[in-house]
């Protein structure tokens, strides 16, 4: 995928790749907020000795941030972000 950005932004011309990063920081920023919730709560979980149902807060919430990313970063490649800008 990160070839497919550095493609995309080269072809994109002087914008291709600073629109590539707008859309990426976005997406980026849109975890933050949450992953610092998550992050509380888990180590609240912790900390009472739910060790495992942290575990699988923490994990579902990476695999959701995962799954979100390639999502998002397939979609900005099918449409040609950078060319679109």
């Amino acid at each position: 995928m990160s070839h497919g950005f550095g493609h995309e932004g080269f072809a994109g011309g002087p914008d291709g790749m600073k629109g590539i990063h707008e859309d990426w920081w976005d997406l980026q920023k849109s975890m933050f907020d949450p992953a610092y919730d998550i992050a509380a709560r888990g180590r609240a979980m912790i900390d009472v000795g739910e060790r495992k149902v942290a575990t699988e807060l923490l994990t579902r919430y990476m695999a959701n941030n995962a799954e979100n990313m390639l999502r998002v970063g397939r979609e900005m490649l099918c449409a040609g972000v950078a060319r679109a800008r």
